[in-house]
């Protein structure tokens, strides 16, 4: 696990001697590698799981060099593969998608062989937003942000960056606005901001 990674809070109650942490600095830390590589050896680990595409080729190092582990990568957008990634998913065990979309993605690409590449939906705790919805007023909302009674809310949560689409959200707003009167359409953004080490 990286240091200073946001799963250490979830971690709390596991004893300290269950967690390593790398400080697992980029795709090509070389110092980080052989660590791992030494922790898989000390534990007989079998499987390396590689969650993001910086942590792929160094997950890949230490599998290589245990040759009892397997290498299981997931990938969760569209964009290529650069070269050392290719290989390394050409290496891999199995790999998960997040999105029967990525999933189609890969093989278009021929990474890896179809049969290799699962598709595992990201999880979501429905009830969260089931209560969210349940305290959810309408009433108040609209008068809060001054919006007519019969306001159309259409909205898009995400990151603000290219790939989510808010551009595109905007413009199709722009032209359903010609079309719908009494629409209204909010962009609920989040920023994900890098920890200080």
């Amino acid at each position: 696990m990286r240091q200073h990674a946001a799963l250490n809070d979830e971690l709390s109650r596991v004893p300290k001697h269950n967690i390593t942490t790398l400080p697992l600095r980029n795709s090509l830390d070389v110092q980080s590698a052989r660590e791992l590589a030494r922790l898989v050896r000390k534990n007989d680990i079998e499987i390396v799981h590689a969650h993001m595409a910086r942590d792929y080729p160094l997950a890949a190092y230490a599998v290589r060099r245990n040759r009892a582990a397997r290498l299981i990568l997931t990938r969760h957008v569209l964009f290529p593969l650069n070269r050392l990634h290719r290989l390394t998913f050409s290496k891999a065990s199995r790999i998960i998608a997040v999105s029967q979309a990525v999933a189609s993605q890969l093989r278009a690409d021929k990474v890896a062989p179809p049969g290799k590449i699962s598709v595992v939906l990201n999880g979501i705790h429905e009830r969260r937003f089931a209560l969210a919805r349940e305290q959810f007023n309408r009433h108040e909302f609209l008068q809060r942000w001054k919006l007519p009674e019969k306001s159309w809310l259409v909205g898009t949560v995400g990151e603000l960056t290219p790939l989510k689409g808010q551009q595109d959200f905007l413009r199709a707003a722009t032209q359903i606005s010609k079309q719908v009167a009494g629409c209204t359409f909010i962009i609920a953004a989040s920023i994900t901001r890098r920890r200080k080490k």
